[in-house]
């Protein structure tokens, strides 16, 4: 059996490069892609138990089906004056091209008068905090 049609994993092979090659991705494809994910596994044994991939709450959630929300949970912040007037600026420019029909382009992506007029929003702040 040639090297690209064994489907075991062997030491020099990663989990992900026999997936490659079983999915049929070329054997550059698999061999350079296996090469990462070793070297992500190695950079894994670096962290204690808690602080690796397996030890986030995303990953617990999602591989054990259960996790408490709780360690999604973040601490109440305020915005400051400055980002809280931003903000404020910022969507009152969304509703307004909103109201007009003008927030999306023909493509259907947020039209470049927008984006101008976000980008004007923020340079109020900072003309503001320069005086």
């Amino acid at each position: 059996m040639t090297r690209s049609h064994q489907h075991h994993e062997t030491p020099e092979q990663s989990f992900a490069e026999v997936a490659l090659r079983m999915g049929g991705a070329s054997e550059d494809e698999a061999v350079r892609t296996g090469k990462l994910d070793s070297a992500d596994d190695q950079v894994e044994t670096m962290f204690s138990d808690a602080h690796r991939t397996t030890g986030s709450p995303i990953h617990r959630a999602v591989w054990d089906r259960r996790v408490s929300t709780a360690l999604f949970q973040t601490k109440e912040t305020t915005a400051s004056e400055d980002t809280a007037k931003v903000v404020n600026r910022s969507l009152v420019v969304v509703r307004m091209h909103k109201e007009r029909g003008t927030l999306l382009n023909d493509r259907g992506k947020i039209s470049d008068e927008v984006l101008d007029d976000l980008a004007e929003a923020v340079r109020h702040r900072r003309e503001t905090m320069v005086r």
